[in-house]
C-alpha cells in the first residue's frame, strides 16, 4: 500500500517526480560512474562529490523537463475528460 501511494504521489507531484528520478535516475547513474572509476583504481574524494553532484543535477533537470513537457499535460487531459 506505501509504494502504491509513493508512486501516485511521485506520478503527481513536481516534488514526487523529482525523488523518483532521483531514485532511479541519479542512483543508478552514479553506481555506474563509481563502477568504472573503481576499475580504473584512480578514485578521488573530489572526485566523488563531483559525481553526486552531477548525477543529482542531471535527475533533477530531467525530472523537472519530464513534469513540463510529458506529465502536467497528461493530467490535464485526464482530469479535463473527468468534467
Amino acid at each position: 500500500m506505501a509504494v502504491k501511494n509513493f508512486f501516485r504521489w511521485a506520478s503527481h507531484s513536481l516534488g514526487g517526480h523529482i525523488v523518483l528520478f532521483e531514485l532511479v535516475l541519479s542512483l543508478s547513474l552514479f553506481i555506474v560512474f563509481l563502477a568504472q572509476k573503481l576499475a580504473d583504481g584512480d578514485i578521488t574524494l573530489g572526485w566523488v562529490l563531483w559525481a553526486l553532484f552531477v548525477t543529482a543535477s542531471i535527475g533533477a533537470i530531467a525530472a523537472i523537463l519530464a513534469w513540463f513537457t510529458i506529465t502536467r499535460g497528461l493530467i490535464d487531459r485526464t482530469r479535463n475528460r473527468r468534467e
